[in-house]
């Protein structure tokens, strides 16, 4: 069934429902924000400034029993692995000020610039893409995530540039993986692809190892503590460890959460279509997380695009695509066979 407009019913409801949460989230991120302004750089920046001056990463109470992970922001705690604090040394000699200016407007640039030529390639417009680039980085999420000084802007434009570069994908799970550890599911895009897994595999190896050669091994151990013992907050959504523990306890719902994403990392290589699998590792990417804060939320917004990007031309494609490739195509080819996956 169509909407007078032509385009089918199904897609008008679902757009409404998605601009509705869009709206939602956006205005509870702006109403939050100056409660959470750089949160989260902070704490990197605080981790590097311990690392460099031989303290501890993590608080005493993050080793002490379970936790929330809102109480480590703002350079109270650490929750990344020792190898993002060193990964992220050099911020640490710069002033807070200007080294968490320098990361934010990095990160929005790298994500907008991925997000950007996700639809272009596909053979939309400037104006269509420049619009879904105001929509993925100007939602709530992106807003979270860049107004926080959040890593996760540059997980999700890591995970934009796995579809726009198949390549880079091993390399780019492998640096992930020193920072935030989740990143490293990026590896089965990969296998899915049939590239090679020396080259990843050795940056990965060589980068862990000359990290535990820099701090040793008790920073590691303490890292692994203090994932296990964070528990949720209550700011945006809870993750499915949280909502599993309140049924079958913290251990088995890990034991249940990671079995979920190993599931879903089955399914990237099993499903046939290559947007469809995409999508799929875009969430296992975040299944395994202990909280669901907003800014997370980026990492599926951009691994979900190219799957949309080609909804959307194929339901509107006088309104996606740019003129030149309408006046090359039929309408039942409107995407470039190279892109068509």
């Amino acid at each position: 069934m169509r909407h007078p407009t032509g385009v089918p019913r199904r897609l008008v409801v679902g757009f409404a429902i998605a601009a509705g949460l869009w709206i939602g989230v956006f205005i509870y991120a702006l109403l939050l924000l100056p409660r959470i302004a750089l949160g989260d750089f902070i704490t990197y920046h605080a981790g590097v400034l311990r690392l460099l001056a031989g303290q501890p990463l993590y608080a005493t109470f993050q080793l002490a029993g379970p936790y929330s992970l809102g109480d480590a922001a703002f350079g109270q705690g650490y929750v990344y692995p020792p190898s993002a604090a060193i990964l992220s040394a050099p911020l640490g000699l710069m002033p807070l000020e200007l080294a968490s200016l320098t990361f934010s407007v990095l990160s929005a640039l790298a994500l907008a610039s991925v997000v950007y030529l996700i639809p272009r390639r596909d053979g939309a417009s400037r104006t269509a893409a420049a619009a879904i680039t105001l929509l993925v980085v100007g939602s709530g999420p992106g807003v979270w995530s860049i107004g926080t000084g959040n890593i996760n802007t540059l997980v999700a434009a890591a995970i934009g540039m796995m579809w726009l570069a198949p390549r880079s994908a091993g390399y780019l799970a492998a640096v992930g993986a020193l920072v935030k550890l989740y990143p490293g599911m990026g590896i089965v895009w990969v296998v899915r692809k049939r590239g090679g897994l020396a080259g990843p595999t050795a940056v990965g190896a060589i980068g862990f190892a000359a990290c535990l050669v820099a701090v040793g091994v008790a920073p590691w151990l303490q890292f692994v503590s203090a994932l296990a013992l964070g528990r949720g907050s209550a700011l945006f959504v809870p993750a499915p460890r949280s909502l599993l523990t309140a049924f079958v306890g913290d251990s088995a719902a890990q034991i249940a959460v990671v079995l979920l994403t190993l599931l879903a990392l089955v399914a990237v290589i099993r499903i046939r279509d290559d947007r469809r699998a995409f999508a799929m590792l875009s969430v296992a990417v975040i299944l395994p997380a202990p909280e669901w804060f907003a800014h997370l939320a980026l990492v599926p917004m951009v691994g979900v695009l190219p799957l949309l990007v080609r909804m959307a031309i194929q339901a509107a494609p006088g309104v996606v695509l740019d003129q030149g490739v309408i006046a090359t195509q039929s309408p039942a080819r409107s995407i470039p066979q190279s892109n068509r996956r």
